[in-house]
């Protein structure tokens, strides 16, 4: 399975994807891990963050053929990139899950500025940017809103329908 985790900054999308990967035994892929691997000093170039993906989905599609779970950890502010996912899943012969992860403002706003020694470099001023050109999740999703529920239930929850009968 390919679980691909979107969401503005600081809203917890890598607390979920991380207690997702306890709860799968699956791989946390993270662009912001991979960004630092691949650029001692990243610039946030449009050309950057294409090199950050390609290396994010190579990687993916080597663990999916394992029959490995792969946790995607990253914006996925645009469309685009939620589509090259899906081809991803498609190309490996397994399925796509989105979970958006969601909170107020204000609570990423805190969380931004209290981060420290993270391997994402955004800020607030970055929040508001990805705010301004995210293009809303069409496709079907689960979202967790990890300011009002406890993240690891809602995974739980979210496991249990997936592998309920259809």
């Amino acid at each position: 399975m390919l679980y691909l985790i979107c969401g503005l900054p600081g809203t917890g999308k890598t607390k979920v994807a991380n207690e997702l990967a306890s709860l799968t035994r699956g791989v946390h892929l993270r662009t912001d891990e991979i960004r630092k691997q691949i650029f001692s000093d990243p610039a946030y170039t449009p050309g950057e963050k294409e090199r950050v993906y390609e290396a994010m989905f190579r990687t993916a599609g080597s663990i999916l053929k394992t029959g490995t779970d792969v946790i995607l950890d990253a914006t996925f502010y645009n469309r685009e990139k939620r589509e090259e996912a899906k081809k991803l899943a498609k190309m490996a012969g397994t399925e796509m899950v989105v979970i958006e992860v969601v909170c107020d403002e204000k609570t990423a706003e805190d969380r931004l500025r209290k981060r420290k020694g993270d391997a994402s470099d955004a800020d607030f001023e970055v929040y508001r940017k990805v705010k301004s050109e995210w293009e809303p999740v069409k496709e079907k999703h689960f979202v967790i809103f990890t300011d009002r529920q406890k993240s690891r239930d809602e995974l739980r929850k979210i496991l249990g329908k997936l592998q309920a009968p259809k």
